[in-house]
């Protein structure tokens, strides 16, 4: 089934700058899609540390740039995803920053050139704000007020198991496989997951992904 949130409050405690409600899919659905893309997300973790000290030759000053570089991404990106949440849309903007966030893995192996690497986590660190608010946005949508307390706390207690499982299975996978195919998985399974919020949400995405693709050929075919 489908509902949406009106309550001028709960939009509110959703987005300070929310304008209308948006239409969801049941919660189940959603929240199942949030946990399969925090697996995806955080298979990866220890593997993005490991690829920058062993495989890059990053010191520890190279690698307190790059947690700067990731921070410093998302505490200047947070209020601008929060005001095109609220222009363009949550579900919309969700579709959008998994398959931004399914990026990080396939850019991080391309080169072990440390700026480089500052580079890409500060790509990475803007999709993460992104993250963070939409997903906290669409927890709150699909939650309901009478319910939401022991929702979000069900929700939560997975996402700490979920923590405990994923990044020993990406770890598995870089020593049974090596660095490139446990990447190459993360970013698999990342995209997968953009998919499923896809056809989950179809209704509201698909108009602003058609948009997209539309202004992205403008601009392709105006460079030729």
């Amino acid at each position: 089934g489908q509902f949406s949130l009106a309550s001028k409050s709960n939009d509110k405690l959703r987005n300070p700058h929310f304008k209308r409600p948006v239409r969801v899919e049941s919660g189940g659905s959603s929240s199942l899609g949030g946990l399969y893309f925090n697996f995806a997300w955080q298979m990866a973790w220890s593997l993005f540390s490991i690829y920058q000290i062993k495989y890059a030759g990053a010191t520890g000053f190279w690698v307190s740039l790059f947690v700067v570089a990731n921070q410093i991404s998302q505490v200047v990106s947070f209020k601008w995803w929060g005001r095109m949440a609220g222009k363009i849309g949550n579900v919309q903007l969700l579709v959008f920053v998994v398959f931004g966030m399914a990026t990080a893995s396939l850019l991080t192996i391309i080169s072990t050139n440390l700026i480089y690497q500052v580079f890409v986590n500060l790509l990475t660190g803007f999709f993460v704000a992104g993250t963070v608010l939409l997903l906290f946005n669409q927890l709150l949508e699909v939650s309901g007020e009478e319910k939401r307390t022991s929702y979000i706390a069900n929700y939560n207690t997975w996402l700490a198991v979920i923590g405990f499982i994923a990044p020993q299975f990406g770890v598995f996978l870089l020593e049974e496989f090596g660095m490139n195919i446990a990447m190459l998985t993360s970013f698999v399974l990342r995209a997968s997951s953009g998919l499923f919020f896809l056809y989950l949400f179809r209704e509201e995405a698909m108009p602003f992904v058609k948009k997209v693709t539309v202004h992205m050929r403008k601009k392709v075919t105006s460079f030729r």
